[in-house]
């Protein structure tokens, strides 16, 4: 029996239902009409099949499928190149940014000089107003929000430590500490140190600061001294209370005075006055209070 070839793509039919190349129904031999089958047959006789047909539709198809993964391809080169750019220009502003910083357990030295780039001679006196004051860096960093503090030229960095961040620094133009802050208070200004960072941290809100002086009467005992606000907040009141003992030890009174309204980091210069009589009392601190 001579071989039957598709109509539409040319493929050898061998008798099958439907073209196993393009799919395309047969036309079998008794739906055939004449001229038809006549044509077939012809072509089937002769030995040379009919000419194959490029299938268009296998061919879209094929396109269809090769364009997205072409874009798929291009598309993920693309996002990574920008991946990569991304990365370099962030390694670069981290760079710009001159944030120095160690270990909690490195070497603090290098990084002073690396954030704040001043001379040798000049960068051993900033290590040394930093150690008097208790401060190690383990990070430092140019904050221009703080640069212009007090002076135009000057250059503020805040400094981390193990304990607590926001330490700031002002160096001037001429390369020297111009103040050394943590929080509302100074470690270092005038050129010397006034506290320590463990000072700061440590300090009550509410402080004694300086000496006292107790005044006996013969019928009162007056106790003065300076209280001092060291938070940021606002006192409605504040009170001091001192023990007085005789020269047994015994508790005989209280001295006392109070104040309405104690600014933030205000000083009061208070008067305490314990109504007691004798000779040799001493006194001591019991409390301040306020709120």
């Amino acid at each position: 029996m001579a071989d039957n070839y598709c109509s539409n793509c040319g493929e050898n039919l061998n008798n099958a239902k439907f073209c196993p190349n393009c799919g395309t129904p047969v036309v079998q031999k008794g739906t055939q009409t004449e001229e038809q089958y006549f044509r077939t047959q012809s072509n089937a006789f002769n030995g040379t099949p009919p000419k194959q047909v490029k299938n268009k539709n296998l061919g879209c198809l094929v396109i269809a499928l090769i364009i997205p993964i072409v874009l798929f391809v291009v598309l993920a080169y693309a996002g990574q190149s920008s991946f990569k750019d991304t990365a370099s220009n962030h390694a670069t502003t981290s760079q710009s940014s001159k944030v120095a910083s160690v270990s909690p357990t490195g070497n603090s030295n290098d990084i002073v000089g690396a954030a704040i780039g001043i001379t040798p001679e000049n960068l051993l006196t900033v290590k040394d107003i930093l150690n008097q004051c208790g401060v190690v860096p383990i990070k430092i960093k140019h904050d221009t929000l703080l640069d212009g503090y007090g002076n135009v030229g000057i250059k503020g960095y805040r400094i981390e430590t193990n304990s607590v961040k926001n330490v700031c620094l002002y160096i001037t133009p001429e390369e020297t500490v111009s103040e050394l802050r943590y929080s509302n208070d100074n470690m270092y200004e005038n050129g010397k140190v006034v506290k320590t960072l463990d000072q700061i941290i440590n300090q009550p809100d509410l402080e004694l600061v300086g000496e006292t002086k107790g005044v006996n009467n013969g019928y009162s005992l007056n106790i003065e001294g300076t209280i001092k606000n060291n938070t940021i907040m606002k006192y409605s009141y504040v009170q001091v209370t001192f023990g007085i003992y005789d020269n047994a030890g015994n508790k005989i009174g209280t001295a006392i005075d109070n104040i309405n309204h104690l600014d933030k980091k205000e000083v009061w210069k208070f008067h305490a006055i314990g109504i007691v009589s004798g000779t040799g009392l001493k006194y001591k601190l019991d409390e301040i209070s306020g709120f």
